[in-house]
């Protein structure tokens, strides 16, 4: 059978070129990863995308004089810039994102019974925990979902750990760790800057709230 030849400007031909078109694009469609909802440039908090293995910084963090300074104490950028990165790196190996590897790619599990055992049970000691803390006179929900408060929990002992060994690499002619007024020593100060960055002032209608609908523990 003789191939069929198509006029540079017939309606076949231009069919046909669309068809590979619309074949192109679909096939580009299926090959893509999973979409994510797009990190808004006003964001104020870091962001761990488990499809893509990477953590997001917004802009407004990297602003002078807010989370760093050339002025700051280290206590003050470990405990405060320092355990929002440590906070999205914990997010990479929590019940959600152990279905991702390396190169963000979901899969079933790349944890071992063993690890999901354990994990369960320390994840019911966190639940058992926060579901005793009071906010606003009364008791947190119980709730399975305990990866905030694991993230959190896991960030300030990084963040803390990372400040004292960067600490005992600095020469102490380069080392001042004091703010002026603030009678605290270097370590206090980590905790105390800790604290002060999860300060809020919320309208008293909204406390009733907070604790039914963000997945984050209360922080005031």
């Amino acid at each position: 059978m003789s191939p069929i030849i198509l006029a540079k400007n017939s309606e076949m031909r231009n069919y046909m070129n669309q068809r590979q078109r619309v074949a192109k694009f679909l096939d580009i469609l299926l090959n893509q990863k999973k979409l994510e909802l797009p990190i808004h440039a006003l964001s104020h908090s870091p962001a761990f995308i488990n499809s893509e293995n990477l953590i997001t910084i917004p802009v407004p963090l990297l602003q002078p004089n807010y989370l760093w300074s050339d002025y700051y104490p280290g206590a003050l950028k470990f405990a405060t810039l320092g355990f929002l990165l440590a906070h999205e790196v914990i997010h990479g190996f929590d019940d959600m994102d152990k279905q991702y590897d390396e190169n963000g790619n979901e899969l079933e599990s790349w944890w071992d019974e063993k690890s999901i055992i354990a994990f369960k049970r320390k994840k019911s000691c966190f639940k058992a925990q926060y579901s005793h803390y009071r906010f606003h006179g009364k008791y947190l929900p119980p709730t399975d979902f305990q990866a905030e408060n694991i993230a959190d929990n896991g960030a300030i002992q990084v963040a803390f750990k990372s400040y004292i060994h960067w600490l005992n690499s600095q020469t102490l002619e380069n080392l001042d760790e004091l703010l002026p007024h603030i009678e605290l020593n270097n370590r206090k100060l980590f905790f105390l800057s800790y604290a002060q960055f999860f300060c809020t002032d919320m309208d008293e209608d909204l406390k009733d709230k907070v604790s039914l609908l963000d997945v984050h523990a209360p922080h005031v």
